[in-house]
């Protein structure tokens, strides 16, 4: 991570990447879960119901779609208005829906004035957690992650989590998952991260979404996680915690085989 030179609460490859998630947004995610909250992808399946009158289907509803849905609207809507508030901009829709609140939060006004607030990166981290929430709860196909390095030609390998074996791109090899996973595991256990950097691989390597907060705590369990470093944090003055990628995975490990064991009992 690099120190933070300009003295914002989030930095420009932050801001970048906070507006092409927010382009995501309002390109097609805004409606994928807006279907996925009725279910109208799976409508036709839904058996008829007979009401007295007449058969019809019953109103298809995804509770746990409509809480995320819920979060990413009220997320959006709060920090545009804190961005407003604090920046003094004038010109926030009259309706701040999920599209609308994506839009305007995506212009680059917008981003910098919420780098300039101090609690900054607590909007980036939000923002960020709901949106990603929002992906993977809605009705569209996986596609590709990267999944570290060919043995042979040294090409990046990109793979959907059933992809077995995976298919180099450059040359072709085939490489099991099960190695693959091994060795991108054994080359990550010992390098230290950030907890914000950690989040992104635990969801990588174990499926598990969870936010920096939840890396932070676990230096405050039982068998607490070891700080192992310090690298300047995004404001001045402030560092933030270096912790060794295994002793992170091994912390989300049960929880991880928990969740797998459930997903097996579901019919």
């Amino acid at each position: 991570m690099r120190a933070n030179t300009d003295y914002l609460y989030v930095t420009h490859p932050e801001q970048d990447k906070l507006t092409a998630r927010l382009t995501v947004v309002t390109d097609w995610l805004a409606d994928a879960l807006d279907e996925t909250v009725t279910r109208q992808t799976s409508h036709a399946a839904e058996p008829l119901v007979s009401t007295g009158k007449a058969k019809e289907r019953p109103f298809p509803f995804h509770p746990a779609a409509s809480d995320i849905a819920w979060d990413l609207a009220n997320t959006l809507a709060s920090w545009a208005r804190a961005i407003a508030t604090a920046r003094t901009f004038d010109d926030l829709p009259d309706r701040l829906t999920i599209k609308a609140s994506a839009a305007w939060l995506a212009e680059s006004r917008h981003t910098g004035g919420l780098a300039l607030m101090p609690d900054g990166a607590q909007g980036y981290d939000e923002i960020l957690y709901a949106i990603d929430r929002a992906i993977a709860v809605v009705d569209r196909p996986r596609t590709p992650s990267y999944v570290g390095s060919c043995p042979d030609c040294a090409g990046d390998l990109w793979a959907r989590p059933e992809d077995d074996p995976i298919t180099c791109r450059t040359c072709s090899a085939t490489i099991d998952r099960a190695t693959n996973d091994q060795r991108v595991d054994r080359a990550l256990r010992d390098r230290l991260f950030t907890a914000a950097e950690l989040v992104d691989i635990v969801e990588a390597r174990l499926g598990l979404t969870v936010r920096p907060k939840t890396i932070h705590e676990l230096t405050r369990r039982r068998r607490p996680l070891e700080v192992r470093g310090k690298v300047p944090g995004r404001t001045r003055g402030t560092v933030e915690h270096l912790y060794r990628c295994g002793d992170v995975l091994d912390a989300f490990l049960p929880r991880q085989r928990r969740r797998t064991r459930a997903h097996a009992r579901l019919p």
